[in-house]
């Protein structure tokens, strides 16, 4: 797994959430076609504070919930080795809950 962006909870804007971020994943010796996007959602009450961490994950390797992971098909295969891009994410105007990669 990469991180390939972050964002607080606590301080985000309404304009983070439509963002353009740069990437590089090694592939090691192997070919891809396809990306799996996850994510998640930490709950830390920070220290001092009471309370302990609490992580909810879309991870594959993860228990499944209500919640899912994003498979992206590439047109071509890629690798092996270093491959990166460009992943753009925003809303659409008709549906500010939805996400477009």
């Amino acid at each position: 797994r990469e991180e390939v962006w972050r964002c607080d909870l606590n301080t985000v804007k309404d304009s983070d959430l439509d963002f353009e971020v740069p990437f590089k994943l090694d592939c090691g010796g192997e070919t891809v076609s396809a990306l799996v996007l996850t994510f998640d959602v930490v709950f830390d009450p920070g220290e001092g504070r009471g309370g302990e961490k609490v992580t909810l994950t879309t991870a594959v390797q993860a228990d499944a919930t209500h919640w899912h992971h994003v498979k992206l098909y590439l047109n071509e295969a890629v690798g092996p080795g270093e491959v990166g891009g460009t992943m753009k994410v925003w809303r659409p105007e008709d549906n500010h809950r939805d996400m477009v990669v």
